[in-house]
């Protein structure tokens, strides 16, 4: 295996989402799908300040009477708020628009030091709900396994080590936690020639 040098290590900071679309349109799929896909993002360190401070500014502008750390950034409640609400001084759609565009500026200005990535698929489902889980969880596991190996490739190609930090599903203020299936996913990883190849001599921690 060849080994390569180990400049620095970098954390990967992951968030997965799935749907469960019932009745799509029959222009893609005469029955039900399932959307999965996990995104990883990596800030350089000299960008944190910056970005940190460009995005409580944007939060401040729809919501001036909050801190804004003292709230998540979702854009789900954002944009199904309504003006009456009070949550967002946001008045109708082309208001929650530009809000959005501006915060993808954000990501945007902060490239090349920002660097994302996403994997996605979507598959058809049985009606069973036993089969159909049984198929979601297989592509949870394949989407996981892709994008541990697609990032470890990309960073230790580039003399690189990895860390993955995955948003939990559960409360982890009792201590650490990764998400089961998660974790038992990785451990598999770890026993394949492909991650041992990729790995290039690095140590490799199980994601957190």
């Amino acid at each position: 295996i060849p080994i390569l040098p180990n400049d620095n290590r970098w954390a990967l900071y992951v968030y997965e989402v799935g749907r469960y679309i019932s009745t799509p349109s029959n222009e893609y799929s005469s029955q039900p799908l399932h959307f999965f896909c996990i995104t990883l993002v990596v800030l350089h360190r000299k960008r944190h300040e910056r970005v940190r401070k460009k995005i409580e500014s944007l939060k401040k502008s729809i919501s001036p009477s909050q801190n804004p750390n003292d709230w998540q950034h979702h854009f789900t409640k954002i944009w199904s708020s309504s003006p009456g609400s009070g949550d967002f001084n946001l008045r109708n759609k082309a208001d929650k628009i530009k809000y959005a565009k501006k915060f993808a500026k954000i990501i945007r200005d902060a490239r090349p030091e920002l660097v994302s990535y996403n994997i996605s698929g979507c598959i058809f489902v049985p009606d069973d709900s036993k089969n159909r889980k049984q198929h979601i969880k297989a592509q949870k596991e394949d989407l996981f396994s892709q994008s541990i190996l697609t990032t470890l490739q990309q960073f230790r190609s580039q003399n690189k080590s990895v860390n993955w930090i995955f948003d939990n599903v559960k409360d982890t203020t009792g201590g650490s936690r990764t998400e089961g299936w998660a974790a038992e996913c990785f451990l598999g990883l770890q026993y394949t020639r492909l991650f041992t190849w990729l790995s290039s001599g690095a140590t490799i921690l199980e994601p957190t």
